[in-house]
């Protein structure tokens, strides 16, 4: 079975942070909102993935390789022109092949793994025509509200209006499509947004008379549209580790105070600092002595100085701290450094 992850997007919503890293190499868990998908995909049967890349595609490329030590094959095909989701979906249809069914994601889709598997065993056991994953919120807004009727996708309206929705079903970005997704695909018309929508081609299969199931995830979910929403997937993460993980940061550098609810990378460098709740760690990082974070996460190859204080912040790759720095964000509006304007 084959999987396609679309990760051609700018992610311009993310702030400063889309100037120094692609959305799928977000800092969640102990990995990037990427390794998640391939091992949820890996995990569920998928043998090959294809990776959409686009913005930053250098970066995903060295990142994920050739998939050696994930349990898949990873290839990748850049889209040109960011013409939209369906766009990019379309240009799956030569790796797909005359493969019976496969899975697509997007790749800002923060959620376990796990859940790669049971939307897939939920489509074996229905055999639709298609299958949609979906997530209550508390407002659909942002993203596509999904109106479900008897476990099927009764209607799809994306982006609409606050406070507006009869439901509180958020399209997910996880799918299972058969080939025949390619030939509606190639009907779909250009969005208000001047693109051509993914979701457009799931109301074309309901008004052609296709079932597309639609299956609830399990745990939690972002589609990580914003810096706050990176730090809240990662608080989910590291709740549900407590008790069950340990960071090796403690035997690697026992000098440090790491609490227990931190995440640390095996390849981080931690002097005589301070980790604290809801922080994470990535691969490269050098934290210096006295230097003191909690609620922060801090991207690959950051160094934080001497005596450099942390608090609601995220780091952007390969920035430095200086020493004795103080940064300061809140829960509502997390700082991003470097700072923009």
């Amino acid at each position: 079975m084959k999987g396609v992850i679309l990760a051609a997007g700018k992610g311009t919503r993310m702030r400063a942070v889309s100037l120094g890293i692609p959305k799928i190499l977000l800092p969640f868990g102990e990995g990037t909102i990427g390794d998640s998908l391939v091992h949820g995909m890996a995990a569920a049967g998928v043998s090959e993935v294809l990776i959409i890349v686009g913005h930053m595609e250098d970066q995903v490329k060295h990142h994920f390789g050739d998939g050696k030590g994930r349990g898949v094959r990873i290839s990748y095909l850049t889209q040109d022109e960011q013409l939209g989701t369906g766009h990019a979906a379309g240009l799956a249809r030569d790796f797909i092949g005359k493969d019976e069914f496969f899975l697509l994601a997007y790749g800002d889709i923060a959620t376990p793994p796990e859940n790669c598997s049971a939307l897939l065993a939920d489509f074996r056991k229905h055999s639709p025509e298609a299958a949609l994953s979906i997530f209550a919120v508390r407002d659909p807004a942002k993203g596509a509200a999904v109106y479900v009727q008897d476990g099927y996708m009764k209607s799809l309206v994306e982006k609409p209006p606050k406070g507006r929705s009869r439901t509180h079903f958020d399209n997910a970005g996880i799918y299972v499509f058969s080939g025949r997704v390619f030939d509606v695909l190639d009907r779909i018309e250009l969005s208000p947004r001047n693109e051509y929508e993914l979701t457009d081609a799931l109301t074309l299969l309901v008004k052609s008379g296709y079932r597309v199931r639609a299956f609830e995830l399990g745990g939690f979910w972002s589609n990580v549209t914003s810096p706050e929403d990176l730090l809240d997937v990662n608080r989910l993460v590291i709740d549900g580790l407590t008790g069950k993980h340990l960071t090796g940061a403690r035997r690697l550098a026992p000098r440090a105070e790491v609490s227990p609810l931190a995440i640390v990378h095996h390849r981080a460098t931690l002097g005589r600092c301070s980790i604290g709740p809801y922080s994470v760690v990535s691969s490269g990082a050098r934290i210096m002595d006295q230097a003191e974070l909690t609620y922060a996460i801090v991207c690959r190859d950051v160094v934080v100085g001497r005596g450099a204080f942390l608090d609601h912040v995220l780091v952007s790759p390969e920035c430095t701290i200086q020493p004795g720095a103080r940064h300061v964000g809140t829960e509502d509006k997390v700082l991003i450094l470097p700072e923009e304007g």
